[in-house]
C-alpha cells in the first residue's frame, strides 16, 4: 500500500520504511509569509518565463549544493569559506 493511502487510513509511518516520492509539499510558516514568498515567487517566474516549480527546485538544489560543499570542508579540516585568517588560528594552530 502506498504511504499516502496508508497516513489517510490513519496509520503510522515507520519513517525506515518510508518510500521516496517525487512529490513535496511545503508549509510556509506565518512568520515567512510576512516576506510575500509566494507573491514574489508568481512575479519571479513570470518575468523568467520558468515556472514556480522549476524556480523553488532550482532553489533547492543550489542550497543542497552548497550545504554538501559546506559539511566537506568541515570534515576534512578546513574552516568555512568567508572565516579570517586571524579567526582560523589560535595560538599558532589552525582551528578545525
Amino acid at each position: 500500500m502506498p504511504v499516502n493511502d496508508f497516513i489517510k487510513q490513519g496509520g503510522k509511518v515507520d519513517m525506515a520504511k518510508k518510500e521516496i516520492l517525487d512529490k513535496l509539499s511545503i508549509y510556509i510558516p506565518r512568520k515567512s509569509m510576512k516576506k510575500r514568498p509566494v507573491e514574489r515567487l508568481i512575479k519571479l517566474s513570470e518575468k523568467r518565463g520558468r515556472s514556480i516549480n522549476y524556480l523553488v527546485v532550482d532553489a533547492i538544489l543550489q542550497y543542497l549544493d552548497r550545504a554538501e560543499k559546506k559539511e566537506a570542508r568541515v570534515k576534512g579540516g578546513k574552516p568555512p569559506r568567508g572565516v579570517p585568517p586571524a579567526i582560523r588560528k589560535r595560538g599558532g594552530e589552525k582551528m578545525s
